[in-house]
């Protein structure tokens, strides 16, 4: 069975280059989001092994009210796993 991933990252295309190479690796992106509210939401939403967050850029997760530390603890609660 192939791992389930979500992917999240503010660039569209980074989010599309990304998705390419995950499945060239014989991985499957179930769910993509482009910002905080979307990740916690579409990982309470959807089956998933791994979540592939962008924290690098550090502002992907600064939304009215949601800092990454925020993100992982959501994250953490949505679905059972850890970040």
């Amino acid at each position: 069975m192939r791992p389930l991933i979500l992917l999240v990252d503010d660039h569209p295309v980074v989010r599309q280059a990304l998705r390419g190479l995950l499945e060239q690796g014989r991985l499957e992106v179930v769910g993509e989001a482009r910002d905080a509210g979307e990740a916690l939401s579409r990982a309470a939403d959807l089956y998933r092994d791994l979540v592939v967050l962008d924290v690098a850029s550090g502002h992907i997760f600064v939304s009215p009210g949601i800092l990454s530390a925020d993100v992982e603890v959501g994250l953490t609660e949505a679905t059972g796993l850890p970040v």
